[in-house]
């Protein structure tokens, strides 16, 4: 995931964990990513995780 939004994988990490956000290009790939996982039949197993990325 850190290659596709062109972060270290620490950003991500950080990101994750919630203590750091991601930089402004960065979280609007992920914003993309989910809108299109949401428009797409997501699996049930999905939704939760992309309820978070919000």
């Amino acid at each position: 995931m850190a290659k596709l939004l062109e972060v270290t994988r620490g950003n991500w990490s950080m990101y994750v964990s919630g203590r750091r956000k991601l930089p402004k290009e960065a979280q609007i790939k992920v914003n993309e990513m989910v809108a299109f996982a949401k428009k797409v039949n997501t699996p049930d197993h999905i939704s939760p995780y992309l309820s978070r990325q919000e």
